[in-house]
């Protein structure tokens, strides 16, 4: 079984924020030219941080005692069949991507017209005109375009 608590995910997004500027202090202070005034600027944040970050923590200590911790319990299937739905969301854009750059992979490798064949590079030019130019494609164009002038 996993636990889900929207007060941990929320005080890990705090401490992130925090220790991103812990990194900056650090940062600022290995530079030579870094001015005095932004490093104490940053501090200046960083003390309002602190007692949030400190405060939020002792109050997790209560959320997460024995006895309220079963609220939190997700089960795992759950868990699963959430991370399956968003798999196989990502797997149909993924497969869309997929076919689209097969397309403009053949396109580069001369396969367009005939994907058994290779083509030079002026016949595939010639094709992409004489399709472009069709009249079954015309209606498909956007007309600013003009290709049948």
């Amino acid at each position: 079984e996993d636990y889900e608590i929207p007060r941990v995910k929320a005080y890990l997004s705090l401490y992130k924020e925090f220790s991103g500027f812990v990194s900056q202090i650090a940062e600022k202070c290995s530079f030579s030219d870094s001015s005095v005034e932004k490093i104490m600027q940053t501090i200046a944040v960083l003390k309002g941080y602190m007692s949030q970050i400190y405060d939020e923590l002792i109050s997790l200590a209560n959320v997460l005692r024995d006895e309220n911790i079963g609220y939190y319990k997700v089960k795992r299937d759950v868990l699963l069949d959430r991370t399956e739905q968003d798999r196989k969301v990502e797997e149909e854009r993924n497969s869309f991507a997929i076919n689209v750059l097969r397309r403009v992979r053949s396109k580069l490798e001369g396969k367009e017209p005939d994907p058994l064949c290779q083509v030079s590079v002026p016949d595939q030019v010639d094709f992409f005109i004489k399709e472009a130019t069709s009249s079954a494609h015309l209606s498909q164009m956007y007309e600013g375009w003009m290709a049948w002038i």
